[in-house]
């Protein structure tokens, strides 16, 4: 026998074959794990892209790039500061 579990979203998120129905489950000969129950019928969810995780390395390279871009600002401040320090002497 094929039994499947739907989320509070009526979309499956297990299908399992066995010959006693366990808490939750109902019996069904169809529907895929991320189909949603409607009206009677198993219709495919859109998947939504996902944004991919950033690695721990690319994390590193992102944060060095942005501390080298903030003391390069804070560079060009500090030299026309001191520009208009001498200009002004």
């Amino acid at each position: 026998m094929r039994f499947i579990t739907l989320d509070e979203s009526n979309i499956v998120v297990s299908v399992r074959y066995g010959n006693d129905v366990l808490s939750g489950e109902i019996e069904s000969e169809v529907g895929n794990v991320g189909q949603r129950y409607v009206d009677g019928e198993f219709i495919d969810v859109p998947i939504e892209p996902q944004m991919p995780i950033e690695t721990m390395e690319e994390k590193i390279t992102r944060l060095e790039q942005l501390v080298q871009e903030q003391n390069l600002v804070q560079m060009e401040v500090l030299a026309t500061i001191y520009e208009e320090i001498l200009g002004g002497a």
